[in-house]
Parts: C-alpha cells; sequence; structure tokens
C-alpha cells in the first residue's frame, strides 16, 4: 500500500467491534488511510471515522465538549492503555437526550501485536 507522507506514521485499523445494542461497527469502512480509523504511532492520538448501519459515522479525534474531564481517543503506545472518547455523529444535536460519547476507557491494545480488545461503554443506546 502506497501510504501518502502525511500519513506515514498512523497504524490503520481493521476489523469489527461489536455492541449487543447497535450490532457491529467497522473501524475501516472505507479501507481509505484518510478517513479510516488510525492511530499515530508517535503520539497514539487516535483520528478519521468507523461505521455502525443502525447510528451512522462515529468519530475519533479532532472531538470537543467531552464529558466530565475527557479528551480525544488516544493510546500509550508502550503501555496499550487506551483513553478518551469517540462520538456517533447521529447523536450531536440530539434532543432526546443521547449525547454519543462513547467511552474507550475500557479498552486496550497489545502494543507487541497492536490487537485491541476490551469494552467501551456508549450510554443504553450503545452499551458496551
Amino acid at each position: 500500500m502506497n501510504i501518502p507522507k502525511a500519513f506515514a506514521d498512523s497504524l490503520p485499523l481493521s476489523g469489527w467491534g461489536w455492541s449487543s445494542n447497535i450490532g457491529w461497527v467497522k473501524f475501516n469502512p472505507k479501507n481509505d488511510i484518510n478517513t479510516d480509523v488510525v492511530v499515530n504511532s508517535a503520539s497514539g492520538m487516535m483520528s478519521g471515522y468507523a461505521w455502525s448501519s443502525s447510528i451512522g459515522w462515529i468519530q475519533f479525534g479532532g472531538l470537543s465538549g467531552f464529558p466530565g474531564s475527557g479528551g480525544n481517543a488516544n493510546v500509550n503506545m508502550n503501555t496499550g492503555v487506551v483513553r478518551g472518547w469517540a462520538r456517533a455523529l447521529t447523536a450531536v444535536d440530539r434532543t432526546d437526550g443521547w449525547d454519543g460519547w462513547i467511552e474507550l476507557g475500557g479498552v486496550k491494545m497489545n502494543p507487541t501485536t497492536r490487537v485491541f480488545s476490551g469494552y467501551a461503554w456508549g450510554s443504553d443506546v450503545i452499551g458496551w
């Protein structure tokens, strides 16, 4: 794969996540490093978009207005600990109380294999 220089230090994610409430979430929906979820190998910052046929696009990185004292999704490249938030974009500006925030604090990346595992929480709409 020919990766543009601007993305040379980015590790593209591939594969799926599962929620019993919304079903499958695809982390490389367009198979495009410019839009799919990637992790910057130097900083650990996550960016890009995942897709769920139930709730639409889920954004990683470039977010603001986090619940509590949260921040953008980030992976500690040494320990594999994931911190921060992603957000279902269909929840932005809703008036029914669903905010779309997904907390990634229960997710971990194996620093050797770079395989992710664990649980994220996204309220009653998304679940674990």
